[in-house]
């Protein structure tokens, strides 16, 4: 597997460019060396970014590292909210279909990268365009939506301008739009009036509903008992209400005093704010921990070079 990894922050786009030319040329020539050698197999390269498809296989490579076949690993997990499954669905069509899209064709395959079931609907789309590279991720969701959840025509509809919606408002400035988070809710909830019990009650149709319900009440009082029980359910159905790092958002249950309407230039002093996310630091530690031993294992058998500070995790599976 050879991926671009995470970029930093705090480097410019150029300078990220640059940094991951470099090390797929450096890919490149190492595949090939060993298959010079002899003495390693590559059958093909895992290629991809947690942001944009990377340009060097594509422009450079011709569709190749190393002159291997490429696959990719689409992150349709970790991206845009945190924590990961706190909220519910994240339903992203247009974001991998435009994905697929600069992959141009020269992608054979690939695995999703997957951290638990609410990103059930992005990983579907994913597998979908291995599995038929014509078929668009609004045509996939459209057909997950009639499979599970209902076949009736004016519904289907309905999920899908809310599921348009809520990739709107999956990251901010839309996020904390009341006008389209209830709009989303609205349809939806006109949606599970009309289901059958069996799928009203089905995991995804929860996660989806809920999520939406989540949304609205975040954009409207950003705290409250619906909020914390929308929250408690999402976590309950993945089973990680007790999760010290990817558990359930964190959020206000008690709405306080009203608060002022914000302005220019820092928040008032004591203002509440409800986190998005709790990852304590010896999560993060760990994490970075975990990733350099098995760095350091990889590199005996072939080649590896992590840099969390600076860019790409270079992992090699032989």
């Amino acid at each position: 597997m050879a991926g671009q990894g995470l970029l930093n922050k705090c480097s410019s786009p150029a300078r990220n460019a640059r940094l991951g030319a470099r090390r797929y040329a450096g890919l490149d020539a190492f595949i090939k060396d060993r298959k010079r050698a002899g003495n390693v197999t590559f059958s093909h390269a895992m290629v991809d970014d947690h942001g944009d498809f990377p340009r060097w296989p594509l422009d450079v490579g011709n569709g190749s590292v190393g002159g291997l076949p490429m696959v990719n690993f689409p992150e349709v997990s970790m991206w845009g909210r945190s924590p990961w499954g706190g909220w519910g669905a994240n339903p992203l069509p247009n974001r991998f279909e435009g994905l697929w899209q600069q992959t141009e064709g020269k992608v054979v395959g690939g695995m999703p990268y997957s951290e638990g079931i609410y990103e059930d609907m992005d990983a579907v789309i994913a597998w979908q365009h291995y599995w038929d590279v014509g078929n668009t991720a609004n045509a996939t969701v459209r057909e997950y939506v009639q499979f599970e959840f209902t076949s009736v025509p004016s519904l289907v509809d309905d999920v899908m301008v809310a599921i348009a919606i809520m990739e709107q408002t999956w990251t901010p400035p839309a996020r904390s739009s009341q006008a389209l988070t209830s709009k989303a809710l609205g349809l939806l909830s006109g949606v599970d009036a009309r289901l059958t019990p069996q799928a009203k009650s089905a995991w995804r149709w929860r996660l989806l509903l809920l999520r939406a319900r989540a949304d609205a009440e975040m954009a409207e009082k950003g705290c409250g008992a619906a909020l914390c029980a929308a929250i408690a359910e999402i976590g309950a159905i993945q089973h990680t209400q007790n999760s010290s790092c990817c558990g359930p958002a964190k959020v206000e249950c008690t709405c306080g005093p009203p608060r002022p309407p914000p302005g220019p230039g820092p928040p008032a002093p004591g203002a509440a704010e409800c986190p998005s996310g709790a990852y304590p630091r010896n999560f993060t530690k760990t994490w970075q921990y975990v990733i350099n031993v098995t760095c350091y294992t990889f590199q005996r058998v072939a080649h590896c070079a992590v840099r969390i500070r600076e860019t790409p995790l270079f992992l090699f599976f032989v």
